[in-house]
Parts: structure tokens; sequence; C-alpha cells
């Protein structure tokens, strides 16, 4: 029997209710149609599955991810076959478990060093799941759907991607080696839960391949749905004094006694011989760690770590064989934890990420529009603060580890806020300092009584196909309650960044009365603005040396620039951004300039009476066009 969905008009068969193609709930005819959400849908499949399950008196078989190489790989074809298997949990072998010891979903107390990482490379997920089994357990619990054991073998898990929860399910087949034992995470006394949240990102990014390499806040942000901070921790030779020792000391002194799940990555990002050092002293580089604790024992500042992978062979200072005076202080339990003293981990270690858990605490969220370069609109967000309050704000953008890490591309990310002054002024009241390539982006501040408007910002997708959808997702989480909503301003993006230039940048004064403003530091890039206050035109060429690579520029294809600005005028040259974000950047490049009276480039030009090139499309270019001093 065939009936026809009433909102998308697809031809169903069968007499269920729910349409293929949308899945909108068609009833009685007086009835508004309603459409799943996909929580909903998700439900819905697993009580389906289950049901004919029992019915067929089979265990569930996830046709969505398959028990095949696929699952395994970005491209299966790449790899040898080995002798890998699929088996159902309860027919898994654990070494160190009694084999009629029964499977469960979990054990009373979860064990941090219960948790072993298996053969990819997604210590950045096992840390994460180490920490928050040391004292949040309920976090962990509450990631199922699928509270118990389900006898049909279907499970499911809610993640938290892109800005909201997402049920996955999956069977609970998982790869293992020719003796049965699993080939990737797993947790010791028979425990399900760790190889079936494993198993569920692994589908939620299309293979256990694409859990290769992460940072610890995106494990966080993923598990926990709460904003994730990270934190430098590496000093130099030259900045390692006890000023700076105590200001990280205070930080994890204050992440452990409010029980922050914490990591920490290995490897200083800095120079190669901290790194050789650390290896030669048995640390993984570059690798992740969870934070168990962090105290200080007769005047000795030592951080507690635990390896991911279920073994250490940390051979530095604080070994088990110097601490016997102190052994039952400092117990470790197991081969997987070590000891390290602050100096130490400041040389070996890069960041720290650290995920805020507040209760009482409020949160909404906002979505809209980048900047595109044919329509350089701003996105006006305005909030509402009637008593002194304190606000992070979380800035989103869609993960891309679906896609192999050639084709992964991440937009540049950073906020400017204004602050209301009269009924129609605003002024810069702050902006993030950095721009980001990171999931995601955190700016926490302190907010007085008043009415302010956050601006979200982006450029490296201007001229680029590797962006389809510059859309942002905008979190505020707040001690007290604000109001939120879009509004317009005729506010440009121009006018919004000038006075960050002026603000922010640092100043190179060419001439008296010519001085160019650019911000580079932490700006994953340059932004270059010409203040010409001379009664002359100024020309101003700005020229790219050829070692640079990984840059896009907002002008266009082309890096190199050269624009003549009328006297009392100024102009943004052009922002320079980092294009793909695994890869480092240069930009070293050579600002001339020379003074005249009459506008023309002439020999600099492209065409006659041009003046700039790249040449500004006044209709749609607002950002690079001149403005009055």
């Amino acid at each position: 029997t065939l009936w026809e969905c009433s909102e998308c008009k697809h031809q169903n068969c069968g007499t269920i209710s729910i349409c293929d193609m949308c899945f909108t709930i068609t009833g009685c005819a007086s009835e508004k149609p309603k459409r799943l959400s996909q929580d909903e849908r998700v439900d819905l499949s697993w009580k389906y599955a289950v049901s004919r399950c029992k019915l067929t008196s089979k265990s569930f078989v996830d046709e969505d991810f398959p028990a095949e190489y696929k699952s395994l790989y970005y491209s299966p074809e790449d790899y040898e076959k080995n002798h890998i298997q699929w088996l159902r949990l309860c027919d898994v072998k654990l070494h160190g478990c009694q084999n009629n010891s029964p499977w469960v979903l979990f054990r009373r107390r979860l064990k941090p060093t219960d948790i072993i990482q298996g053969a990819v490379g997604n210590c950045w997920l096992i840390a994460a799941l180490s920490s928050l089994a040391l004292h949040h357990q309920h976090l962990i619990r509450r990631l199922f759907i699928t509270s118990e054991v389900c006898e049909e073998g279907a499970y499911q898990i809610r993640l938290f991607k892109d800005r909201e929860w997402t049920s996955i399910m999956v069977d609970d087949r998982i790869p293992c080696d020719e003796d049965g034992c699993p080939y990737y995470a797993k947790v010791l006394e028979n425990q399900m839960w760790v190889p079936l949240i494993e198993k569920a990102i692994a589908k939620l990014y299309g293979c256990y391949q694409a859990l290769t390499a992460g940072q610890p806040y995106e494990a966080l942000n993923l598990l926990t749905g709460v904003p994730c901070m990270t934190i430098s921790v590496f000093l130099s030779d030259d900045n390692r004094n006890e000023f700076n020792l105590n200001t990280i000391w205070s930080k994890l002194l204050e992440y452990r006694s409010k029980k922050y799940p914490v990591l920490a990555n290995s490897g200083s990002n800095y120079m190669d011989i901290y790194d050789a050092e650390a290896e030669e002293k048995g640390l993984a580089i570059p690798h992740c760690y969870c934070v168990l604790d962090v105290r200080e024992i007769r005047q000795r500042r030592l951080i507690k770590l635990r390896d991911p992978r279920g073994v250490t062979h940390w051979k530095g200072a604080w070994t088990e064989s110097y601490i016997l005076d102190l052994y039952m202080r400092l117990l470790l339990n197991g081969r997987s934890e070590l000891w390290i003293n602050l100096e130490d981990f400041t040389k070996y270690f890069s960041v720290v990420g650290v995920c805020k858990l507040r209760n009482e605490w409020f949160e909404e969220t906002v979505s809209g529009k980048y900047p595109t370069y044919e329509d350089q609109t701003p996105s006006f967000i305005s909030f509402v603060v009637e008593e002194t309050t304190e606000i992070e704000f979380v800035l989103y953008q869609k993960n891309p580890r679906m896609l192999p890490e050639s084709e992964r591309y991440r937009m540049d990310l950073f906020l400017v806020i204004l602050k209301r002054k009269e009924k129609s002024f605003y002024e810069l009241f702050d902006y993030t300092k950095y721009r980001s390539t990171n999931l995601y982006i955190c700016h926490e501040k302190t907010f007085e009584r008043g009415i302010y408007v956050v601006i979200p910002i982006s450029f490296n997708h201007w001229h680029s196909s590797h962006f389809k959808e510059p859309k942002y997702n905008l979190a505020f989480h707040s001690s007290k309650q604000i109001i939120i909503r879009h509004i317009n301003l005729i506010l440009t993006l121009r006018d919004i960044l000038i006075p960050v230039a002026r603000q922010y940048g640092d100043v190179d004064d060419l001439l008296p009365g010519l001085r160019l403003d650019y911000i580079r530091k932490s700006f994953l890039g340059t932004l270059l603005m010409v203040e010409n206050r001379c009664d002359a035109w100024a020309h101003i060429e700005c020229i790219t040396h050829e070692s640079y690579r990984n840059l896009t520029s907002s002008r266009g294809n082309t890096l190199d620039t050269s624009d003549a600005i009328p006297p009392k005028h100024g102009q943004i040259l052009a922002v320079y951004t980092e294009l793909k974000y695994e890869k480092p950047h240069d930009f070293v490049h050579e600002v001339s300039y020379r003074m005249v009276r009459d506008s023309e480039l002439y020999d600099r030009a492209d065409e006659e009476n041009s003046l700039n090139v790249p040449k500004i499309k006044k209709d749609v270019d607002t950002l690079h066009q001149p403005f009055a001093l």
C-alpha cells in the first residue's frame, strides 16, 4: 500500500505513518503534521531495532556503521588487510579479567587507571574519559540513553557536536585482534562503556581513523557540552622565573580545588631540544596526559599525570625510586601514573585543557552567518546586562574531522565587543586579543550594567571554495540572566576593525603624519591599516616575500597590494589569514611608500585611473575603501 506524505509528497510503502524521506508523522487529516527531531528518530529507530531483534531472536546489526574495513579507515584500500575480527562485547577477551566475569555497562565505581588506549592515536579522547572518571562519573553515565546492558546489542549514546547534543545508535560489535582482544580502547573489569563511546564517536566522524590526533578541549567538550579553555603552560628558559611559575601553579591549584577535569599536552612547540630531552626521560611526544592531582609537599610542587596508554616509562625526577621517603603520601596506582615537578612540567608540556564545570549558570545560543566578501554585513548580537555579570562567550564552528586530513579546513574565529554609550553610539569595549582556527574559542569577561553588542568575525573563507557554509553558533554562559537578541546597526566591518587596529595594534610611523597600524601578535596572520594625515596623496605598496606560505588575503588571490590613499584619509590595506590550520604560516612583507600630489599609481596600476591594485569594488568591498580621518 502506498501513501503520500502531506509535507514532501514522497510515496511511502506500508502502514507506518512516518515518512521515509522527511520523517514527518502523518496522522488524521485534521492534525497538523509533526516532523520528528533527530533524537526522536534515533529513539524510534532503537525501539524498532530492539523489537525486531526480539521477534527474530537475532542481535542488532548496525548497517550504517558496518563491521568492515571502511569503518576503520578513510581509504581502506590503502591499508593491508590484517587479522581484524569484529566480535560482540560478550565474546571479547580482556587480559587480567576472569572469563566468567559478566560484562556490564558500568561497574559501581569508575577508575581512571582502568581505561587503556588502543591502536588508534586518540590519547586526547582516552585521557578525557580518565579525567571525567576521576570526579565526574555522572557525566559519563548520562551519555548513555541506553542505561543498562541491552541483550540485543543496541545502544544509544549522546554526544555534543557542533554546539548541539546528538544521539548515536551503535551495535556492540568492536574490532578485535586475532586473539579476540580489543584492537582499540578498552576498560578493565569487563565494562562496555569505553569501547561503546569510542565506537559512537568513530561513527559520528566516519571511521576509527578519524579519531587520530586531537586537542584536550575537543574531547572534553564532546563529552560534557561544557566550554573548555586551553591554557599555555610552557615556559622558555628566558621566561622560567618564579613569578611565571607561581602563576601557573596557582591556576593548577585552583583547578584541582574546583575539581575541574584537566588534560595536559606534551611537546614544547618551541625548541626541539626540549622534546628530545623529554623523550629521553620517557615522556611520549606529542601526547595527551590526564592530570590526576596537584600537590605541594616539603616545598616541592608536583603534578600527578596518567598516561592513557596504560604504562609510563618516566625516568625523570620523582619516579618511584625518588619518593621512597614520601611513598605513602604519593602513592602511585599502577604503572600508568607518574609525578613530575613544576619546572619539568613547564618545560615539556605546552598547554593544559580545562573543563570549567559550573553549576547554576545560564546558557543561551544564537546562530547566524559570518560576513563574506560578497556580503560584508556583520552580524550584531545585543545583550543587556542588568547587574554585574560574568559571561563566557563560546564561538563554535563545524568540526571537519569526518574528512581526511588533506581535506580539512577550519575558519579563523574572533569576537569584537562594543558597548552602547548613547542611543545610537557604540564604542569598542573588548575583543578576543587573538584569532584561532580551533573548533571553538572562549572569551570570558565581567560586565557591568549596560547594553553591549558582540560581533563574530572570520576571514579565511572570503576567497576560498573550501568553506561552503560560513555559519556560526555563539553560546553565552553567564552567572546571571541576560537578555540576548539579534539587532541591526549601520556599522560596517571596516567601522568595527578601525578602532581594534588603533587600540590593540602596533604602530610604525613611516613619516610625520603617515602611520602604519598593524596587528600581528596572536592574530593568525596580519591586519594592515594606513592613516594618512598629510596634505598629499600617499602611495602605499605592500610586497610579500616569496617565502610566504599557507596564507590568504581579504583582497583576493594576490597578497601584494598597491593603493593611493587620499590626504586626511585612512585605509585597511588587507587582512592576511592562515588558510590550512594544520600547517604553519609564514608572512614577511615589505611596505614602501611615497608622497605625491596626484592620485594615479601610474606604473603600479593595472589599468588607467586605478587607485587600488587589486581593484576595490566600491559597491561590494566596504572593508578596504578609504575612510576620512
